[in-house]
C-alpha cells in the first residue's frame, strides 16, 4: 500500500526556496498558497499563446479530494537568458490576472508579478 502525501495547490514559485520543497505543490500564481489541499489531486489546463505577443490566455481547472476550482486568466510572460558581460543572471517575468470560478474565491479577480532569477 502506498503513502499518500498531502499535496496543496497555489502560490508562486520561488528563487530562494529549493524546488524540492515544491514536490507535494501544484503551483498556481492565481491562488493563495494551500487554497486546496489533499491527497488526490487531479489537473487540467487549456492553453492559447498568441503568436505576437508573449500573452497565454488560459482555463485551468484543480480537483482535489472531491474539492474543485476553476479559473480563466491572462498571463504575459518574458524571459532572458544570462547576460555574464554586464553580470546579470537569466530571469523570468511574470505579470497575470485570473477570475476565480468557483467557491470559495467566486467572483474574485487575482493578480500578480513574479520576478524569477535562473542560474
Amino acid at each position: 500500500e502506498g503513502i499518500d502525501e498531502l499535496m496543496t495547490v497555489g502560490g508562486l514559485p520561488s528563487t530562494i526556496v529549493p524546488r524540492s520543497a515544491f514536490a507535494t505543490r501544484v503551483l498556481d500564481p492565481a491562488l493563495p498558497p494551500a487554497t486546496l489541499f489533499g491527497t488526490g489531486y487531479d489537473g487540467r489546463r487549456i492553453e492559447l499563446l498568441t503568436p505576437v505577443l508573449p500573452l497565454n490566455l488560459f482555463y485551468q481547472r484543480h480537483e482535489i479530494d472531491g474539492a474543485a476550482l476553476a479559473l480563466t486568466g491572462l498571463e504575459l510572460t518574458l524571459k532572458s537568458g544570462p547576460m555574464p558581460v554586464l553580470k546579470i543572471a537569466a530571469f523570468d517575468f511574470t505579470l497575470g490576472a485570473a477570475r476565480i470560478l468557483d467557491e470559495p474565491l467566486k467572483g474574485r479577480t487575482r493578480w500578480w508579478f513574479a520576478l524569477r532569477w535562473r542560474p
